[in-house]
């Protein structure tokens, strides 16, 4: 019996697809996860911030300009780039409305924080 037939049957009746696809969702997740975590591009995200410093850092993004400017959005870019392409390896967007692209779409204080660390001094 395979894993998913044994959660069903341990969910009992009324199980069903739903549950399927929530346990496929999450194995998925998984799956991108490690293959973020090898990918150079990926900022994963350490802590939770405060609505106050969540808000300082998107003042401190939104203030650059010229080569700063240009250097933290290759940055988001490239990170954004990374969990489209882990999203389509794993296939984890096809039960998702808008696919891989939608899951790629944000933009986590983690990797704004990083933006503004590594485009210090350009």
């Amino acid at each position: 019996m395979t894993r998913i037939a044994v959660l069903l049957l341990l969910l009992g009746p009324g199980a069903g697809a739903s549950d399927e696809g929530a346990l496929k969702m999450a194995q998925c997740d998984r799956k991108m996860e490690i293959t973020l975590l090898s990918d150079t591009r990926f900022a994963p995200t350490t802590t939770d911030l405060s609505q106050a410093q969540s808000e300082d850092l998107l003042r401190q993004i939104n203030a650059l300009t010229g080569k700063r400017k240009e250097c933290a959005i290759a940055i988001m870019e490239d990170h954004q780039k990374a969990i489209l392409e882990a999203c389509e390896l794993h296939h984890c967007g096809d039960q998702v409305a808008g696919g891989c692209s939608q899951l790629a779409t944000g933009i986590s204080d983690a990797v704004i924080a990083r933006a503004l660390v590594d485009c210090k001094g350009k």
